[in-house]
C-alpha cells in the first residue's frame, strides 16, 4: 500500500505528568521526563529510539540527495619527543601509536588490541613504559593501563579503593619518572589526583567544589608538572614540587593563568578580573605564589586576547585572538629575558583572511622551529614548518582532495549590528557562543556538496565565544546569556538584508552547546530557519541545572547560570528549548542523540523531540531523531555521519516538495 511520509508521522510520545518545583515558587510541567534513564536497563525506551533511527532514514533514503562523501578526517594528533625517540599516531589511520629511532619505526600501541577508544597517553622520560586510557563505550570512562615497552607486557593495575569508578581523566610522570600522577574522576567529574608509586596509590588532593575539575599540564621544557582546578570561567594552579604542591594564587572569578619555565623562573600567562585579556609575567620559581614578585613582562592589551603561550630556549611563542584573527607572535629571549621590542606577528603563506592553525607537534624546548596544522574554510589541512631563526615556512605536507578546486570558492567576513548595537563578526549560519570557545574556520570536505548546491555556509561568532576577548565571553553567560541568542538572530536578519541569504531558505546546525544556541532561537523566533540540525543538543537547560544529582549541574551553571536563583530562571526561561515551546510552524528538524553521551545524555534531544511534534502546527514539516547507539559526545564525525545532516538540509531547501512516498 503506498503512503505519504506524511501521513506515515511515527504516533506521539506518551505524555506523563511530571511537575517541577524550584526553591522560589516557580513550577512547570516535564511531561517527558519518564524517557530519562540513568541506567539505561529500560529496553522499551531503546526499542523506541531503534523505531524513531529506521524512520529517519527511511526518510532521508527517500530524499534523492546522494553522492555526498563521508566526512574526511584532518585532525593531526600532534607528534613529540622524547629523549632520542620521536613518538607519533598513525597518519592514515590516527590510531596507532608508533615511534622512530635512526630511521628505525617501532610499533607502540596498537588500538585494535583494545576494546574501545584510545585516549591520553604519557611516555616515561627513559622511553620504558608508556601510560595510556582507553574509553570502551564512548562515555569517556577512560580505564588507566601501563605498558612495559621492554617486554610488550600490561602492568596490573586496579582503581584506587576510594573511587567508585575506574575513570581516569589524564595522568603525568613526576619526579624524574619515579611516579605516575593522575586523575580520577567520580560521578563524571575529575575530582581526585593520585599518584602511583611502586603500584600502590597515594591520594595528593581532593577537589571538592563541585563546580571545579582537576587537570595537569606540563611545561615545555619538560621540567614542571602543574595542576589545574579548573571552573568554566576560572582556575587555580599548583606546581608539583618534591615536598607536595605549590599555590600560585588564590581562587577567583575570572581569575585563570597557565605555566611556563624557564632557566629558573616561571613564565605566567594571567587573566583576572582587572586584565581580562591576559598579560605575561615572570617571577623567580622560589617566589611563584607571591604576587608582589611578579614581573610583567607583556601588559594585557584591551584589544588583543593572549590565548596560550609557550616558552622555548631563545623564543616566546604567542598564540593571540583579535577580532576574530588567531595569530601567532614571537618575541626573542636573549641572557635569560624577553625582548618586547624583538616582538613581531608572523604571516602566514597563504593570502587569507580566514583561517585557523593548531600545534602540529608537542613544542620541543630546544629547537628553534615549530611546525602547524594550517587550514580555512577553502584550504584544506597542510602541515607548515617555521624557523624562527630565519624566519621562513616550508610547507611539509598537504592535503590530498580529488576533485577539488579552491579557487571555486571564497570565504568571506561581515559585521552584524546586534539588539544593543554591538558588531557581530559573521564568518561566512551554526553558532556555539558558550564555554569561551572561539569558533574556528576548520575545513570539512563533506561540507563541500553544501557550498556546490549553491549554500553560503556562515559562522555567527555570538556572545559568549571569546573571538572578540574574554569580555565577549562573559557578555554571554548567565543573566547575559541572552545575548548570545539575539546576536544569532541579528546576524541572519543581516545576511538577509545584504541578499547573502534568502528569507524562507535559512538553516541552521548546532552541536551541544550551539544545538541550545539553535533550539533557543527556533523558539524565539520560529519563522526564521526553513531547517535546522541539532546535534546532542543541551535542550533541557532548567530542569538539568536545577537537579544537583546530576554531576555537571553545579560546573555548567557557571555558564547557563542557576534556576534556583529567580533573576537566573527568568532569564533562562526565555531561551530554554524546553520551557514555554508555543505552538507555531517551526521549521524541518533533525536532532542527533548519542546513547553513550556523558555530557548531554540521550533523553534530552529526544524530549526536545517529543516537544517539537507535539508543539508543531504546520504538520507538513518533518522531525526526525537519530540515536547513534555506539558513540558518545563527539562521535558524530568519527562515525562518519555528517553527510546524513546535508543530505537533510539540501532536500529540506531544495526538495521538500518531492514525492517521498512508499516509506
Amino acid at each position: 500500500m503506498s503512503a505519504s511520509w506524511k501521513t506515515l508521522l511515527i504516533p506521539p510520545l506518551e505524555k506523563v505528568e511530571h511537575v517541577i518545583k524550584l526553591p522560589h515558587g516557580a513550577s512547570y510541567s516535564d511531561p517527558y521526563n519518564w524517557l530519562r534513564d540513568d541506567n539505561k536497563s529500560n529496553l522499551s525506551i531503546r526499542k523506541l529510539l531503534e523505531v524513531q533511527n529506521e524512520y529517519t532514514q527511511n526518510v532521508i533514503s527517500r530524499t534523492g540527495i546522494k553522492d555526498i562523501e563521508a566526512s574526511t578526517s584532518f585532525w593531526t594528533i600532534p607528534s613529540w619527543n622524547v629523549g632520542d625517540y620521536a613518538y607519533y599516531f598513525d597518519k592514515e589511520t590516527g590510531e596507532n601509536l608508533l615511534r622512530q629511532k635512526d630511521g628505525v619505526e617501532e610499533l607502540i600501541l596498537q588500538t585494535s588490541e583494545f576494546e574501545g577508544d584510545l585516549g591520553h597517553v604519557e611516555v616515561h622520560p627513559d622511553n620504558t613504559f608508556v601510560a595510556f586510557v582507553v574509553d570502551n563505550k564512548g562515555d569517556e570512562k577512560y580505564t588507566l593501563q601501563i605498558k612495559v615497552l621492554k617486554n610488550n607486557t600490561i602492568l596490573p593495575f586496579k582503581a584506587p579503593v576510594s573511587s567508585n569508578e575506574r575513570i581516569v581523566q589524564c595522568m603525568k610522570w613526576i619526579n624524574n619518572g619515579k611516579e605516575l600522577a593522575f586523575i580520577y574522576g567520580e560521578d563524571a567529574r575529575s575530582c581526585r589526583l593520585y599518584k602511583l608509586e611502586d603500584q600502590t596509590d597515594i591520594e595528593i588532593y581532593v577537589e571538592k567544589d563541585v563546580s571545579f575539575a582537576l587537570n595537569l599540564e606540563t611545561t615545555t621544557d619538560s621540567l614542571y608538572v602543574y595542576l589545574t582546578s579548573q571552573s568554566s570561567s576560572s582556575n587555580q594552579v599548583f606546581i608539583f614540587e618534591m615536598n607536595g604542591l605549590i599555590p600560585v594564587f588564590e581562587r577567583d572569578e575570572y581569575t585563570e593563568c597557565t605555566v611556563e619555565h624557564h632557566h629558573g623562573y616561571f613564565y605566567l600567562n594571567y587573566h583576572d578580573k582587572n586584565c581580562l585579556n591576559s598579560k605575561i609575567v615572570k617571577v623567580e620559581k622560589n617566589f611563584v605564589g607571591d604576587k608582589s614578585k611578579w614581573e610583567t613582562v607583556i601588559a594585557c592589551r584591551e584589544d588583543t586576547m593572549i590565548m596560550s603561550m609557550n616558552v622555548l630556549k631563545d623564543f616566546l611563542i604567542l598564540v593571540t585572538m583579535k577580532d576574530c584573527d588567531k595569530q601567532i607572535e614571537v618575541y626573542e629571549i636573549i641572557d635569560g629575558k624577553i625582548v618586547v621590542e624583538s616582538g613581531h606577528k608572523i604571516c602566514f603563506p597563504f593570502n587569507e583572511v580566514i583561517y585557523t592553525f593548531f600545534f602540529d607537534k608537542r613544542l620541543d624546548f630546544n629547537r628553534p622551529s615549530f611546525s602547524v596544522n594550517y587550514m580555512s574554510y577553502i584550504t584544506p589541512p597542510c602541515i607548515i614548518e617555521y624557523n624562527l631563526v630565519s624566519k621562513h615556512w616550508d610547507i611539509k605536507s598537504k592535503s590530498n582532495l580529488q576533485n577539488f578546486d579552491p579557487n571555486e570558492y571564497q570565504s568571506e567576513r561581515v559585521f552584524a549590528k546586534s539588539h544593543d548595537g554591538k558588531q557581530i563578526p559573521i564568518s561566512m549560519v551554526f553558532g556555539y557562543g558558550a564555554y569561551w570557545s572561539a569558533q574556528q574556520p576548520w575545513f570539512l570536505a563533506s561540507r563541500i556538496c553544501l557550498l556546490d548546491a549553491g549554500f553560503i555556509f556562515a559562522t555567527a561568532h555570538v556572545r559568549g565565544g571569546t573571538e572578540k576577548g574574554r569580555q565577549w565571553a562573559i557578555d554571554g553567560q548567565k543573566l547575559k546569556k541572552i545575548n548570545s541568542f539575539l546576536d544569532y538572530i541579528s546576524c541572519a536578519e543581516h545576511l538577509i538584508d545584504i541578499e547573502y541569504a534568502c528569507r524562507n531558505k535559512i538553516t541552521g546546525w548546532g552541536r551541544s552547546a550551539g544545538g541550545t544556541l539553535i533550539a533557543g532561537v527556533m523558539k524565539m523566533r520560529p519563522d526564521l530557519f526553513r531547517a535546522i540540525v541539532l546535534d546532542v543538543p543541551f535542550a533541557d537547560v532548567i530542569t538539568s541545572l536545577s537537579d544537583s544529582t546530576i554531576p555537571w549541574s553545579e560546573y555548567e551553571r557557571n555558564e547557563w547560570g542557576n534556576p534556583n536563583i529567580k533573576a537566573e530562571y527568568d532569564v533562562m526561561k526565555e531561551y530554554s528549548p524546553m520551557n514555554d515551546m508555543k505552538k507555531a510552524v517551526y521549521p524541518h528538524i533533525f536532532i542527533g542523540a548519542a546513547w553513550n553521551d556523558a555530557r548531554v545524555p540521550y533523553w534530552e534531544p529526544v524530549k526536545l523531540l517529543a516537544l517539537l511534534r507535539e508543539s508543531q502546527m504546520d504538520k507538513e514539516k518533518v522531525s526526525l531523531l537519530l540515536t547513534d547507539f555506539e558513540g558518545g559526545h563527539y562521535s558524530l564525525w568519527a562515525n562518519g555521519q555528517i553527510p546524513l545532516r546535508w543530505a537533510f538540509l539540501i532536500w529540506a531547501v531544495d526538495g521538500d516538495n518531492k514525492n517521498l512516498s512508499n516509506l
